[in-house]
């Protein structure tokens, strides 16, 4: 199913969702710069509890998702269906790992992150090496020092998989703790599992993405 085919509609609504319709606008440079016009006509949006603000926008090919906290940390994306589960998490460096569920409990398929993309820079070099990146694993996301520790983006071809949407992001402040985007999402949710959100591929989860935001993806605002 392919990201161009006007409005992608994913999956169905739980009780008291709201649909979060993504507009259509320009590419974005993968930076950690949230703030500049390219991030203008994005959906805002934002959880009160945990003070997350989160943007969203296509570009016709690529679904965008900017993340900014109040606090230091990373963070960890979620993208799912009823029986598959993608975690992209993105600290000081790139990793994701796969969760499915065929009937019994959801099972990751590695046992580890394999961690790339460490060079914050904006060389040609290092920017050449994302592009690279997103060419063969379907994504790429600015790591957490090119933005401050406080804002990520994050580039998804969006044919790879329909999804639901979820943010978990990690605080580094104290003991750690997670912050976690819609609302919706459980406490509980494999999602904001914090061992996982802090970079380990953990067994035992279970997902539950019929409450996370349920996304289309509409034409220029």
């Amino acid at each position: 199913m392919r990201l161009a085919t006007a409005v992608l509609v994913l999956m169905g609504f739980a009780a008291g969702q709201s649909q979060v319709i993504v507009p259509r606008s320009n590419a974005v440079v993968i930076d950690g710069r949230a703030e500049v016009a390219e991030w203008s006509a994005a959906r805002l949006e934002s959880s009160s509890p945990s003070g997350l603000k989160v943007r969203l926008q296509h570009d016709g090919t690529a679904l965008y998702v900017a993340v900014e906290s109040p606090v230091d940390g990373y963070t960890s994306l979620c993208l799912g269906t009823s029986d598959r589960v993608q975690i992209l998490h993105a600290s000081a460096a790139l990793g994701a790992v796969d969760y499915r569920r065929t009937g019994g409990p959801w099972a990751p398929d590695q046992a580890l992150f394999a961690f790339a993309m460490r060079d914050p820079s904006m060389t040609e070099t290092a920017i050449a090496q994302r592009q690279t990146y997103f060419t063969q694993n379907g994504w790429v996301a600015s790591t957490a020092r090119m933005g401050g520790n406080r804002v990520q983006e994050f580039k998804i071809d969006m044919t790879r998989i329909a999804t639901r949407l979820a943010i978990a992001y990690y605080v580094t402040a104290g003991e750690g703790s997670v912050l976690t985007w819609p609302e919706s999402m459980s406490a509980n949710d494999g999602c904001a599992a914090i061992a996982l959100v802090r970079g380990t591929v953990t067994t035992g989860l279970t997902f539950d993405p019929a409450r996370w935001a349920p996304i289309s993806l509409g034409p220029a605002k």
